[in-house]
């Protein structure tokens, strides 16, 4: 027997393939961190749960481009509010492939792609970039990595992008879209997203 789909790119799979499929990826555990994990543990579960999702993909079962991370934990409940506030832009861009609280060496970063080498770093500070996360951040570069770092005010600003603006006006105020690339994190995500190119 084989299972089909309507879509035009669906290709006939045997439904012993999709059970051995199923039945290999299932293999794989995951304990969702979150907000029962005591606090002093959180990060060492994260961790371990990456640890599973890079087996899944060393088995050819993930994949850093195109998998959901919400195995590893449930975001919205252990995420800080800085972190949080990045994670909505991140989320509200598209298929951005940046996963939170990524162990990287002997750090763990904002968000990360250790596949493509992009991180987002959110400094703990308002209007300055923390000396911890500069030190990530060129950690991160001589490995290779490209660095966005933003501080937490960037992180948490929410004000009406031009484009909605200009739907509901008619017209957008002088230096409007610069002030918004450069208050929220649009002029970040931009940076990001030209880094994936196509493999996006």
């Amino acid at each position: 027997m084989n299972v089909q789909s309507n879509h035009p790119s669906a290709q006939l799979i045997p439904v012993a393939a999709l059970r051995d499929g199923v039945e290999k990826l299932f293999a794989y555990r995951f304990e969702q961190a979150s907000v029962r994990t005591p606090l002093a543990d959180r990060q060492a579960l994260i961790n371990r749960n990456y640890a599973t999702f890079q087996a899944q993909v060393d088995a050819g079962l993930g994949d850093w481009n195109r998998v959901h991370p919400y195995d590893i934990a449930d975001w919205g409940a252990v995420l800080t509010e800085v972190e949080f506030g990045a994670w909505q832009d991140i989320r509200s861009a598209g298929r951005m492939p940046l996963w939170p609280r990524v162990p990287v060496e002997d750090m763990v970063i904002s968000f990360g792609n250790p596949v493509a080498k992009v991180a987002l770093l959110c400094s703990a500070e308002s209007e300055t970039i923390d000396p911890k996360t500069v030190d990530q951040a060129r950690g991160l570069s001589e490995l290779g990595w490209f660095v966005v770092t933003v501080t937490a005010t960037q992180c948490l600003c929410v004000i009406e992008a031009p484009e909605d603006l200009l739907a509901r006006l008619g017209a957008i105020p002088d230096g409007y879209a610069e002030r918004y690339r450069t208050e929220t994190l649009r002029g970040a995500m931009v940076a990001l997203r030209a880094r994936f190119g196509s493999e996006l």
